[in-house]
């Protein structure tokens, strides 16, 4: 009798949970800078994805896509998406707010062994020592860091913004960077380390046309996440959870290969101050060497 009891709440229990409405969710995504923004079919396949692997937790995503990073901030502020992902360069120049007003953060990256990227300036074998002026320069456009580091390198260096005294080109991606320097069509590039670890790995001939110039500190973020601290912590538990678990399905790594990163690190507002340390740097020597035009 007591077996044929437990069953029956077992049962009912069952019935219960599942009969549950799913929890609606708005969540947002900074598109700018971001090969996504370009595809409306990638975006279709990315939101059925989100919604299989959040019906996992019986949430049901509201997605929205900004290219405008100040409405982004507005729509966070306002709880109109209850988390936002974005590329570094947001967080770095429009982020703090997010930051400030968020129970949950997530920094993601490329590589798997640490959230913060280091960047590469190369340069040909036999060739210049240092960048030189009026030097053709490639940077990959989907990596946003590059640019940043150029800045960062030219202003040190010379004072200078880069566009001012070397030929910058923009390609696709850190690959094509790496071919383009390999085969003589530029005399420098910029690039994440570990697109040149790995080229070196395909191809051992790289190194002995491409030698390393300078580096970036590892401080560069490939892009992060943040979620309202406005929400419930029953809520914040199950993202979190959902969050960690992100590679256990089929789903998950179909998002993570989509947005192309490779591991998340929950972060508190220290791990992104690195960063946006060395953005503020770069911005002050931008700002000095516009008041020396003057």
């Amino acid at each position: 009798m007591i077996k044929q009891i437990v069953a029956v709440l077992l049962l009912f229990c069952t019935l219960y949970a599942g009969s549950k409405e799913p929890i609606d969710y708005p969540r947002g995504y900074l598109l700018a800078y971001n090969n996504l923004a370009d595809a409306a079919t990638l975006r279709i396949a990315f939101t059925r994805i989100m919604d299989r692997y959040a019906a996992r937790y019986n949430i049901r995503l509201h997605l929205s896509y900004f290219t405008d990073p100040k409405k982004a901030v507005s729509a966070f502020k306002r709880n109109k998406i209850w988390t936002l992902g974005a590329m570094g360069r947001f967080w770095a120049l429009d982020g703090s707010t997010i930051i400030r007003r968020s129970g949950l953060c997530f920094i993601s990256a490329r590589q798997v062994g640490t959230p913060y990227s280091t960047f590469v300036l190369l340069g040909q074998r036999g060739g210049p020592k240092h960048l030189t002026k009026g030097a053709s320069v490639t940077i990959p456009t989907s990596r946003d860091n590059a640019e940043i580091y150029l800045k960062h390198y030219t202003l040190e260096h010379f004072e200078k913004l880069p566009e001012t005294i070397v030929s910058v080109h923009r390609c696709r991606n850190s690959r094509i960077a790496l071919y383009d320097l390999f085969f003589g069509q530029t005399e420098f590039a910029i690039v994440p380390a570990e697109s040149l670890k790995l080229a070196e790995e395909m191809n051992p001939q790289i190194t002995s046309k491409i030698k390393v110039i300078d580096r970036s500190p590892s401080v560069m973020i490939y892009a992060a996440s943040c979620t309202s601290d406005q929400l419930p912590k029953n809520l914040l538990d199950t993202l979190r959870q959902a969050n960690t678990a992100v590679k256990r399905s089929v789903e998950g790594r179909e998002i993570m290969d989509m947005l192309q990163i490779s591991r998340q690190w929950e972060a508190d507002a220290s791990m992104f101050r690195p960063y946006l340390e060395y953005i503020q740097e770069t911005e002050a020597m931008a700002k000095k060497a516009e008041r020396k035009k003057r």
